[in-house]
């Protein structure tokens, strides 16, 4: 049965349908564009990390309606949560069909194309190593023609986000005159907070600075990835947006910390 539920037996989207019928007929040109297509899409998503099933499954539909390859010929139509023993062990399956209309592969004669393939997922990505070799760890399965496709469940976790005057919020405070002498993190840190626009997302939250002082010297830091870190730094009373080489501000480098901010600007350039 194809739909979403948990390995525990409850189900939380169950289609009425019992699967039934044979895998897919077709040239093995229609199977080779087929797994091609939705091989696509599950590439797309592989290096994503979300806390389960349902967040891939978010993935792949967004992957989907922005891939114009595979628009309307792929399909997500089953979410399945498992309880893995271990992060290495798949946490669910994803189910898609895909479609194809006869004689789109260029073969004369030859029908509509229509088949299911199963994909499991772990916390790391796709559960089978052999996505990056072949596309043999897409499963083929039955696929009645009544499946429809299903719609992942909304994500209700908290994301932060930098506020859109995050600069100018710090700019203020750090060039205000009240701070420059012994400058105090955590007041700091309070005022920049209170100045920061609200995110309007339903399920966001505005990201609060980071403040390091160092001899008189301020560090301010929101975000944590190249695309949204903002730095900000005070260095012997002149306050400036600081702008370090996108690569550094990845995990494992010198990151979106405060401390960013004060490094000595030759140690902020590319390192390639």
């Amino acid at each position: 049965m194809i739909g979403q539920r948990r390995g525990s037996g409850i189900f939380l989207l169950v289609l009425t349908v019992l699967l039934a019928g044979c895998l897919a007929e077709g040239s093995s040109a229609q199977s080779s564009r087929a797994r091609h297509l939705l091989g696509e899409v599950v590439k797309s998503v592989a290096g994503d990390r979300p806390d389960d099933i349902n967040g891939f499954a978010r993935s792949v539909v967004s992957s989907i309606d922005g891939d114009r390859s595979a628009r309307g010929l792929v399909h997500l139509v089953g979410i399945e949560e498992k309880e893995p023993a271990s992060l290495s062990e798949p946490f669910g399956v994803l189910t898609f069909r895909v479609q194809l209309a006869g004689g789109e592969t260029g073969v004369q004669g030859e029908g509509p194309f229509d088949a299911c393939f199963a994909v499991e997922f772990d916390y790391y990505g796709v559960s089978d190593q052999r996505i990056w070799e072949s596309s043999d760890y897409l499963r083929e399965e039955s696929c009645s023609a009544s499946v429809s496709p299903v719609t992942p469940p909304i994500d209700t976790s908290i994301h932060f986000v930098v506020a859109d005057n995050a600069e100018a919020a710090a700019t203020e405070v750090l060039s205000d005159e009240t701070s420059r002498f012994k400058p105090d993190g955590s007041d700091i840190t309070a005022r920049i907070l209170g100045l920061l626009d609200a995110p309007v997302g339903e399920f966001q939250q505005v990201a609060p600075p980071t403040v390091i002082v160092d001899k008189g010297n301020v560090g301010v830091a929101m975000g944590s990835t190249p695309d949204d870190c903002v730095l900000v730094s005070r260095i012997d009373g002149i306050v400036s947006r600081v702008m370090p080489a996108p690569i550094l501000l990845e995990r494992g480098e010198l990151g979106c910390q405060p401390g960013t901010a004060l490094q000595d600007p030759a140690q902020l350039r590319s390192p390639h």
